[in-house]
């Protein structure tokens, strides 16, 4: 028996955090090993947490559930996209939502002060676990979400049953 998730919300929520779970344990291992300056869940803890407070018992957590919003979000944006258009090429879908994250949490939130910016000694760090997340997000929501979340294109338009309304104009006093 199959258990199909019927609700956006919810098998986004649930395919972002799976995804998201290797390219963290990545992540937390690439700080251990010094290549970069603070983890996902640091980064995260910043918007509402000061830097010295992030390595208290309730900064990481603070830290741990922002980076889970974070990686939640991500999976509910992967999956309406992907029941607005379908779910072909859902590893491609997956990518192109975690990039975007990816470009917002590097780039742009560190740019207006609003989290420290994680910084690789190697850029493409972030663009592998960005990888990864993407790839696995767009297929579980592939895999998890069921059918009828997902427009099906051969049903879209039942083209037996479609009939194209018939527009009559006739102007007043015509000699046509």
């Amino acid at each position: 028996m199959k258990i199909k998730i019927k609700d956006r919300v919810l098998l986004g929520v649930v395919s972002g955090v799976l995804a998201g779970m290797p390219s963290l344990l990545l992540n937390i291992y690439e700080h251990k090993k010094g290549l970069v300056n603070m983890t996902y869940p640091q980064s995260a803890g910043t918007l509402s947490l000061k830097k010295s407070r992030i390595n208290t018992i309730e900064g990481k957590i603070i830290s741990h559930v922002t980076n889970a919003i974070g990686m939640s979000s991500s999976g509910v944006a992967t999956t309406y996209i992907m029941s607005s258009t379908g779910r072909d090429h859902p590893i491609l879908k997956g990518i192109g939502v975690h990039y975007l994250y990816g470009v917002i949490l590097a780039a742009i939130l560190p740019k207006f002060g609003l989290v420290a910016k994680v910084k690789p000694k190697f850029p493409v760090l972030g663009l592998i676990e960005h990888t990864i997340s993407g790839v696995l997000c767009g297929l579980l929501v592939a895999r998890l979400g069921d059918d009828s979340l997902f427009p099906d294109k051969r049903t879209s338009i039942d083209e037996k049953t479609y009939k194209k309304p018939v527009v009559n104009i006739k102007a007043k006093n015509s000699n046509i």
